[in-house]
């Protein structure tokens, strides 16, 4: 039985049949390289060396300033097209789909980053969310290009760009769907992945206004800013120390209290000494 297609408009059509399509603006290249939306002509030159994964610096946003690379959102088709990532200078693959599907892996032309997820409206999406941003986040910010697919470019590889715009450019879930529609016109995230992105929009606004990032490893809370987890441990240093010199001077009080107490006995007329403790 043949699939019909005669229901999907022809932009949505279009856009399915296109294999990739640029979410966020590229970095500048050398002249003579093309970047177009539709380019296929390959750059002349080597291949560039296999890519490392983002540095600790890049993923805290830290260390020397660099341009932006740029984000791309496509299909399984981008994936196997070579020339095309060439052309593109994609750099990084994030492959949001199942093992059995996932191209080969990383290359001396790319380096890859698998969610193994189903489109499925069951599939459990949250849990990849802050690694894919951190992944996606960290790459952009050495200046590499970052192809984000699935198999169709629909629904999972577009929910993980839309998660990545919610956390990272503070958008809600609808300014992202409208942003990355409007650049890939055939994307509709499964009703599943569209409740779980709504959550993560409310997680991540929570987060930021307690100074801090949602944070997969820390149980899916919050994740405290450098400055606020300095402030909070010097916060702790100082209750702790309040605390004990309170504990000590309450310990000092009851102490010379009691050595008063015991002299009045002594001194008092009729007032015998303390006899001596018996040792057994």
């Amino acid at each position: 039985m043949m699939i019909s297609f005669d229901k999907i408009p022809a932009d949505e059509m279009e856009a399915m049949c296109t294999p990739m399509h640029r979410v966020l603006s590229p970095v500048p290249f050398p002249t003579g390289a093309t970047a177009g939306p539709n380019a296929k002509t390959p750059v002349s030159g080597p291949k560039p060396q296999q890519p490392p994964a983002p540095t600790p610096a890049a993923l805290a946003g830290t260390g020397p300033s660099t341009p932006a690379g740029a984000l791309y959102l496509g299909s399984l088709a981008a994936a196997c097209e070579p020339d095309l990532l060439r052309t593109h200078h994609i750099r990084h693959l994030v492959q949001v789909l199942e093992v059995p599907w996932a191209p080969a892996d990383s290359t001396a032309d790319y380096a890859c980053y698998r969610i193994d997820i189903e489109d499925s409206a069951r599939a459990a999406l949250r849990p990849h969310l802050a690694g894919a941003c951190d992944y996606i986040r960290g790459a952009l910010r050495a200046g590499d290009n970052v192809l984000v697919h699935c198999h169709q470019g629909v629904s999972r590889s577009a929910s993980i760009v839309i998660a990545y715009l919610i956390r990272e450019r503070g958008m809600s879930y609808q300014e992202a769907h409208t942003l990355v529609r409007r650049q890939r016109r055939c994307i509709r995230p499964n009703a599943g992945f569209e409740t779980t992105l709504r959550e993560w929009e409310t997680a991540c606004r929570a987060a930021e206004k307690a100074g801090g990032r949602v944070d997969e490893s820390a149980g899916g809370k919050e994740r405290p800013s450098a400055g606020r987890r300095a402030s909070d441990g010097a916060s702790g240093r100082a209750d702790k120390n309040a605390g004990e010199k309170a504990s000590e001077g309450a310990g000092g009080k009851a102490s010379e209290s009691a050595g008063r107490s015991a002299d009045k006995g002594a001194n008092a007329p009729g007032g015998k000494p303390p006899k001596a403790s018996r040792k057994d």
